[in-house]
């Protein structure tokens, strides 16, 4: 699925032109804790992110996200893994910043499908919801941009929400350097998974 969904985002982009596509590759460590109905079990696991950006429109975005990884918790011989989809669609609102006149902040809205698969043993556990996402952007005169984001099922906040704090450094042309902290939790058909991930990779604008 996530191979179809980047590689029909790169077609649109080369009909459209250039520098509307960006894509991020990173890999992250997990400070996990998995509970299960008496059971709670901690750990950490390893992964990787893929991430896919189209611009279609001024100021409007339609984005995928992907995230797997799997690892071994503490208590327990069998492993965890798990993997989520994340396709949404947002607006940004550029904000005027008396405050800092060397960064630019900016606003973006959405809301999109999210869908997450976990497997600890041989048991198997899926769910899907519909969140909303907000996040909040800095950047400076040089290009480094500072971010803080939130993603969750209004309806659910308690059991479903994410919150990221991201930074991205110009490399060279079209390449940054991502350096990403999320803290989440998510239940799954009676399957709690919360931890805090360390992510760091590359983005690339075509």
């Amino acid at each position: 699925m996530r191979i179809i969904l980047i590689v029909l985002l790169m077609s649109l982009a080369t009909q459209v032109g250039a520098g509307s596509l960006t894509t991020t590759m990173t890999a992250f460590v997990s400070d996990a804790q998995v509970k299960l109905e008496q059971q709670k079990l901690t750990g950490q696991i390893n992964g990787v992110s893929l991430a896919a950006k189209y611009k279609f429109y001024p100021d409007w975005h339609l984005k995928y996200e992907h995230l797997s990884g799997n690892g071994n918790l503490n208590g327990t011989i069998e492993d965890f893994n798990f993997n989520q989809n994340l396709l949404y669609g947002y607006k940004t609102f550029e904000v005027f910043n008396s405050l800092f006149s060397s960064w630019d902040l900016t606003y973006d809205f959405g809301a999109g499908f999210y869908h997450k698969k976990s497997k600890l043993g041989n048991d198997n556990y899926e769910d899907s919801q519909f969140p909303v996402i907000i996040v909040a952007e800095m950047t400076n005169t040089s290009g480094i941009k500072i971010s803080f984001s939130g993603l969750g099922q209004l309806d659910n906040l308690m059991n479903n929400r994410s919150g990221s704090l991201s930074f991205d450094t110009p490399m060279a042309s079209n390449v940054s350097l991502i350096g990403k902290y999320t803290n989440h939790t998510s239940k799954v058909n009676g399957l709690q998974h919360c931890g805090s991930d360390y992510l760091i990779g590359f983005s690339i604008r075509f």
